[in-house]
């Protein structure tokens, strides 16, 4: 509804009332009708004894049946805006309740002390709630200083700090929040469910893009234990869809692994989730990503991070692919074969075959967005 031209679309649909405009609509059906049997009446007049008597026999029946819908409508329209009032009523009150229907036979459960997840968050999250699409088709990220945070991401007690991480702007006075800036718009502090996946990439070191050594990618659970770490949501199907809608630059992550946590029955994940920005190479200026993906942020227990890590060592070092279950999350950690060129994505113009070397890729960057 905001899309096609309402604006604040809860309110218009609070405020809303079908019975408010049913007098309008009797008076408009009327004027339509009453033109129609005019026209008709004119039709008639003007073609005389020039048509088949079939012809005239089918405009004095369209004009009884318009007499009849004239006299009939009105307890007809009556009945329905009674309904649909009925209807909007149970609406309004999803809209109120942040998505939870009152006819609803089945409430979503959640354990003691849990946050409540309304449908509306969900809504929020697929739309990306205030994230704004920038002049080269992108989303722009956000402000990280502190003066703008507070209108995108409110800390929650049981969620991620996304302001625990605040390294001195190049002014070396100003704190800034580069985690607070990987996003596009709103950040939720938002319960991964029972079946929600998460995905980081990691691998070594090496090999060049445009001639920059490209940095080992963060281990599966991150370099930071003990500050949360980026993970993406919905493992992407291909190395350009991992690429660009979570941008991650080249320079940042030269893969070729991937951890996947999915969320177990009767556990829940915490995490801040949003939107993820775009972003411009600084080591290899010529790269741009998009981003739109959505990211989350999550806090993993420092053992849970170490174990990850571990594990993630071995696959890299040529031990088949682990399955493992931890925190209530069940963990697959697996080389991502895609067949992939670096120097690829991102780019104006394509480097040629010459300069092209195949790399096996996996799905979103556990890199962080800024050099930490």
């Amino acid at each position: 509804l905001n899309r096609v031209g309402v604006g604040n679309a809860e309110k218009f649909l609070l405020e809303l009332r079908f019975g408010s405009h049913q007098a309008a609509l009797l008076n408009k059906l009327d004027e339509l009708l009453s033109t129609l049997s005019i026209v008709l009446t004119q039709a008639k007049a003007r073609v005389g004894a020039w048509v088949p008597a079939r012809f005239t026999a089918s405009i004095d029946a369209l004009q009884a049946g318009i007499k009849w819908l004239k006299a009939a409508a009105p307890q007809h329209i009556k009945d329905a805006i009674k309904q649909l009032d009925s209807d909007l009523r149970e609406l309004q009150q999803y809209v109120r309740s942040g998505g939870e229907t009152t006819s609803q036979t089945v409430a979503h459960s959640a354990e003691a002390g849990a946050k409540k997840v309304h449908r509306a968050d969900e809504l929020i999250l697929l739309e990306g709630n205030a994230a704004k699409v920038s002049p080269r088709g992108g989303l722009v990220a956000n402000s990280d200083m502190p003066a703008d945070v507070a209108q995108y991401y409110m800390h929650e007690p049981g969620f991620p700090d996304l302001k625990s991480y605040a390294p001195l702007a190049e002014d070396g006075v100003t704190v800034t929040y580069p985690n607070i800036a990987s996003y596009s718009g709103k950040i939720l502090n938002h319960e991964l469910k029972a079946g929600d996946q998460v995905f980081r990439v990691f691998g070594p070191g090496g090999g060049t893009a445009y001639g920059v050594l490209l940095q080992e990618a963060n281990k599966p659970a991150g370099k930071f234990l003990k500050a949360p770490g980026f993970w993406g949501v919905n493992v992407p199907p291909n190395a350009k869809a991992w690429r660009e809608n979570f941008a991650v630059l080249d320079e940042w992550n030269h893969n070729r692994f991937i951890v996947i946590g999915t969320v177990l029955e009767g556990h829940t994940l915490p995490a801040c989730v949003g939107r993820v920005a775009e972003q411009t190479g600084k080591k290899v200026a010529a790269q741009y990503l998009s981003g739109g993906g959505t990211q989350a942020m999550l806090q993993l227990a420092e053992d849970i991070g170490v174990e990850l890590n571990r594990l993630g060592e071995q696959v890299m070092n040529g031990a088949a692919p682990i399955v493992t279950e931890l925190g209530g999350v069940r963990w697959e950690v697996r080389p991502t074969h895609w067949e992939t060129p670096i120097e690829t994505f991102g780019y104006r113009e394509v480097p040629g075959p010459g300069s092209v070397r195949t790399q096996k890729l996996a799905p979103k960057t556990v890199a962080t967005k800024k050099e930490e």
